[in-house]
């Protein structure tokens, strides 16, 4: 009885452990996928903000930007018009490829558009990879939406997966250890 009171309890708090450790992942992803929206928003507006309207006629010029932001903050960057449509890209292999599509997140697009968000952050797919993607309005120095910037966040997910599962790895031993020993008291007792 002891020992399946025991058993119990600790299959209770490993539950429990394993939703809040993967509530802080889901947070701490977010968190970071937010500040380099920011970040990335900051240094485009420092670029472009003087612009009343980003045209294709500027796409070389955007691209550019966006491939040296890329590798500052490590991450890709992707700008939409106000419309939704592709207009720059840090790496546009990934739409001449197929993979993505030209078009913005439909329900990302509606979240910034319609119901004025200063920020989204969403799950997205290509094919069966599951990966966060952050979007946010960038504005122009009179404070007129020029486009929407778009943070794919590929890189640091499987660093992130690896840090939590070596965590629940680590707690599921110290259960073991925790339950041989209480197995071993309750014999002895």
């Amino acid at each position: 009885l002891l020992v399946s009171v025991l058993l119990f309890s600790l299959v209770l708090f490993g539950i429990g452990t394993r939703y809040f450790v993967s509530v802080q992942y889901a947070e701490k992803n977010k968190r970071i996928i937010s500040e380099k929206l920011q970040s990335v928003r900051i240094e485009v507006s420092h670029k472009v903000g003087h612009e009343k309207l980003l045209t294709y006629d500027l796409q070389n010029y955007l691209s550019y930007i966006l491939a040296k932001f890329s590798n500052v903050f490590i991450t890709d960057i992707n700008l939409y018009n106000t419309k939704g449509e592709l207009l720059a890209s840090s790496r546009p292999k990934i739409f001449t490829a197929g993979l993505l599509s030209a078009q913005m997140d439909p329900e990302a697009f509606r979240q910034l558009s319609l119901f004025s968000k200063s920020e989204v952050i969403q799950e997205e797919h290509i094919g069966n990879m599951v990966y966060l993607s952050g979007y946010i309005p960038l504005l122009n120095t009179e404070g007129k939406l020029l486009a929407y910037i778009n943070l794919p966040y590929f890189s640091k997910q499987s660093v992130l997966r690896s840090e939590y599962s070596s965590f629940l790895e680590a707690i599921i031993k110290i259960f073991i250890l925790l339950f041989a020993i209480t197995l071993l008291a309750a014999i002895l007792v």
